[in-house]
């Protein structure tokens, strides 16, 4: 309890100096932050520290690895199964970290982050299409890079169906291109040229 309850103090003293904008590197502090078991409450606030750290200092690869760490305390302490916004923006922070590492497992983070928020019924914030286009620019960069098809704006699926006004997003199916259009792309879409 007492290392706890230290390492509590570490993070909301890390927190302060973040947001407070005072100009003291913490990288070292950060980088040695270590919670007594790594599927704790407070190991995901030292992983997720770690990773902003990682990122903004342009190391992904180590980025990745804390993101993920974040992401198996969520599932650890939660479960698989439990879908909240928190667990969909961890997956999502995975993914950007990913991005620059690995694009096959940058594109199943995103997929998780678009799921959970479609279970969670956050599907119509803007949140939600943020993280639908990154799955959609990761599907389009493998799929070019792999030579596929087009991929469903909706759920990612592999599809031949575009849209008839621009034909730039593709669909499985006709259900997914009305749920599409009425929550996301009716704002975006620009007829051919």
């Amino acid at each position: 309890m007492k290392q706890e309850k230290a390492l509590k103090q570490e993070i909301e003293q890390i927190e302060y100096i973040a947001d407070h904008g005072i100009p003291i590197d913490v990288t070292g502090i950060v980088e040695t932050l270590r919670p007594p078991h790594p599927f704790h409450y407070l190991a995901g606030l030292c992983f997720k520290m770690q990773g902003e750290m990682y990122t903004q200092l342009g190391q992904f690869q180590s980025a990745a690895r804390a993101n993920q760490a974040v992401v198996a305390c969520r599932d650890a302490i939660l479960g698989q199964d439990y879908n909240n916004r928190h667990t969909a923006f961890a997956c999502e922070r995975l993914g950007d970290s990913l991005e620059r590492v690995d694009l096959g497992a940058a594109e199943k983070e995103y997929q998780r982050t678009v799921r959970t928020l479609q279970i969670t019924d956050a599907f119509d914030r803007p949140y939600s299409q943020v993280a639908i286009s990154k799955l959609l620019s990761i599907q389009r960069r493998l799929n070019k890079r792999n030579g596929k098809q087009g991929c469903c704006s909706l759920c990612g699926a592999t599809s031949n169906r575009k849209c008839t006004r621009c034909g730039e997003v593709f669909y499985c199916s006709r259900e997914h291109q009305k749920k599409h259009w009425s929550t996301i792309h009716k704002k975006q879409c620009k007829p051919k040229v």
